[in-house]
């Protein structure tokens, strides 16, 4: 019993030596990461003006129905839109015109902002804009053309359920489950279902949604929403669930077992930890 009690003693100064020079190699990565906080020798302090510096621009939020409103009639022409993306602007003016296409890589980035000041001069876009975000690149000159023009904005960041993660940089585009169901132009509250579904991660439920609970406007209406949930999306569930509870079942059985099986030397090794200064 005293062979036992002096290794668990080991075993724990070791673990407990280990940690604290983990714990002081975080702290000192932290503070290296920070970077120096102190001026020059003998220098001013550099002050940050926000209006100067940052291109900071206030915008009360946007209601969630107004953003659900925008994604279900981004393509009904009655606003223009324009999606920002990581290498063009992207601009649908109102009325259902075409969609035209400013590309940096193509153009170059002065002649795509150039253009794009163009549209706004001439005021194609119209009084009002629904802006959709997916890079921040050019959010700052396009916003600042757009102020100018007095052009009212509503703006939303794309949801990361909403874009096509095959499409470099990760994300740059609509997915296309979002596509199709823009193109049912389902009515509010089927929409609303539909891009629930969606947003939670299941293109698959929100493309049959979207097929089964209403049909475009003048269409005869589709079956009742709990048709939309596939045997797929059943089974993934069902399995994430079992998965969760053999996990728990498991870390519950190991435990028990390590009690029954080393009663003494748990209880010798608390007691070494409650005693250790």
């Amino acid at each position: 019993m005293t062979e036992t009690r002096s290794d668990l003693a080991v075993i724990a100064d070791i673990a407990a030596n280990i940690f604290a020079v983990f714990l002081l190699m975080l702290i000192i990565l932290l503070d290296l990461s920070r970077g120096s906080l102190r001026p020059a020798e003998g220098g001013p302090v550099p002050a940050i003006d926000v209006t100067r510096d940052l291109h900071a621009i206030e915008r009360p939020p946007v209601p969630a129905g107004e953003l659900v409103e925008m994604l279900r009639t981004r393509n009904r022409g009655e606003t223009a839109v324009i999606d920002l993306f990581d290498s063009r602007i992207e601009v649908r003016p109102a009325g259902a015109g075409p969609v035209t296409v400013l590309d940096a890589r193509r153009d170059g980035e002065r002649r795509m902002l150039d253009q794009f000041e163009a549209m706004v001069r001439g005021r194609t876009l119209g009084g009002s804009v629904h802006l959709f975000v997916f890079s921040n690149r050019w959010y700052a000159p396009v916003a600042e053309r757009l102020l100018g023009a007095a052009v009212r904005i509503r703006e939303m960041s794309v949801p990361i359920a909403l874009r096509n993660p095959a499409v470099a940089p990760a994300g740059d585009a609509w997915s296309a489950a979002f596509l199709a169901l823009v193109e049912r132009s389902l009515d509010a509250d089927p929409f609303r279902v539909a891009l629930a579904r969606l947003l939670a991660g299941s293109p698959r439920s929100a493309a049959e949604l979207g097929r089964s609970f209403g049909a475009p406007r003048g269409g005869a209406p589709g079956g009742p929403p709990e048709a939309a949930e596939g045997v797929l999306d059943r089974i993934r569930r069902w399995l994430g669930l079992a998965t969760a509870i053999i996990a728990i079942t498991l870390g519950c059985g190991c435990i028990v077992v390590v009690e029954r099986r080393y009663p003494r030397s748990i209880h010798l090794a608390a007691r070494a930890a409650s005693r250790r200064p």
